[in-house]
């Protein structure tokens, strides 16, 4: 009897031993879902820019505005001007300038620009120049105003606006704007940018 009951408890022991041997092994760590790679909750798209630092655009240089300067405005009988910009750093180009420019029948561009050696002499020249932006007008209606200048990797612009009328003349008629600064600006290329815009009469004096 005491036999039986031992091969008894000796048939359950192995029976139990079988039962968890077979259950399959479970692993708590989950396998990744990307080809191997962790996913940390990011989401990437194929065909999105990765550019590196080296390939992203340049920040530009801003505009540095240029201060100390001052613009005079002439009005002369029209040459069919092509629009020009004349740098001039000595009484010598002062003059060969007048030689290409020649504006007609107005004294006063004689006395105050081209021949005023007590203002534009050379004393003048040791530390100014002058910028003459040359240019024609379909109508002598029309006005100019020089509103900044700025310096930006090695040009020199000249912002400027034209004032136009509701209505004007039929006259053409050429101009020259004439800017008095500093020499240390002498080197720089020269660029005019222009803007339209609607006249105002009270902001200009007849014309010369």
């Amino acid at each position: 009897m005491k036999c039986l009951i031992i091969l008894l408890l000796l048939i359950s022991v192995f029976l139990l031993t079988a039962c968890q041997t077979a259950q399959p092994t479970v692993n708590t760590q989950s396998e990744p879902s990307n080809g191997g790679k962790a996913d940390y909750g990011l989401t990437s798209d194929s065909n999105q820019d990765t550019a590196t630092p080296s390939e992203q655009p340049a920040a530009t240089q801003a505009d540095t505005a240029v201060e100390g300067w001052t613009d005079l405005y002439y009005r002369v009988d029209h040459q069919d001007y092509i629009e020009n910009v004349v740098k001039i750093r000595s009484v010598e180009e002062l003059r060969e300038s007048y030689e290409i420019i020649q504006p007609q029948n107005l004294s006063r561009v004689f006395e105050e620009l081209f021949f005023n050696d007590d203002q534009y002499g050379e004393v003048f020249f040791e530390n100014r120049f002058l910028v003459f932006i040359v240019f024609p007008e379909g109508s002598g209606s029309i006005r100019h105003k020089v509103t900044a200048l700025t310096e930006k990797e090695g040009v020199l612009r000249v912002q400027a606006e034209r004032h136009i009328p509701e209505a004007g003349t039929e006259d053409m008629a050429g101009w020259i704007i004439a800017i008095d600064l500093d020499v240390v600006f002498a080197e720089l290329d020269v660029t005019v940018g222009w803007e339209n815009v609607p006249m105002d009469v009270s902001q200009f004096l007849p014309p010369v």
